[in-house]
């Protein structure tokens, strides 16, 4: 195979040899340029769109959990109005209404201190919770074995200056699942 040697014998070829090192250079810079600022505008606008959907988000969950803490709100006002004088019937009755209102919530129930609801009785802790499609409602809490004035979550309730206290998740030995 014979190269043959390429001939600068004019001008034109020589100003072209000379300047397509350069255009190349100035292409590939383009390029680059284009090409950050591309990733850049792309990277700023995923962040944004993040944002907003985190934000949106946020405030769903936030409304959800106003939402529920607002039924634990009500039962306590509807405790502490009527106390005593409610059956046990009707305590059944009221939270398993509070429970239905709120596809968010799991259940809801009362805890009384010991000997509060009635002298003979040391614990009273009405509670009612979606089973499934129903609304079940238990006094599984109030017994001696389960002695709730000393689970954590009736501690951090009773110590808190809120309206409503958050607990972390747990294992619920009487409904055998997690609950927050």
């Amino acid at each position: 195979m014979k190269f043959k040697k390429l001939k600068l014998n004019s001008i034109k070829k020589k100003i072209l040899l000379a300047l397509l090192p350069l255009t190349i250079v100035l292409l590939l810079v383009l390029f680059l340029i284009s090409f950050l600022s591309t990733k850049n505008l792309v990277d700023q606008e995923i962040a944004n769109k993040l944002n907003y959907k985190l934000d949106n988000t946020i405030s769903s969950i936030q409304d959800r959990l106003n939402k529920h803490s607002s039924i634990a709100v009500s039962v306590a006002k509807a405790t502490e109005t009527a106390g005593k004088q409610m059956s046990r019937e009707q305590y059944a009755q009221i939270l398993k209404s509070f429970v239905s209102s709120n596809t968010d919530t799991l259940g809801s129930g009362i805890w009384f201190e010991p000997y509060k609801y009635d002298s003979k009785t040391k614990y009273f802790g009405p509670y009612a919770y979606r089973d499934g499609d129903k609304i079940t409602y238990t006094e599984d809490y109030a017994t001696d074995e389960y002695d709730y004035p000393n689970q954590e979550w009736y501690k951090n309730g009773a110590n808190v200056k809120e309206n409503v206290a958050w607990s972390d998740a747990y294992y619920d030995e009487a409904l055998k699942m997690t609950l927050l």
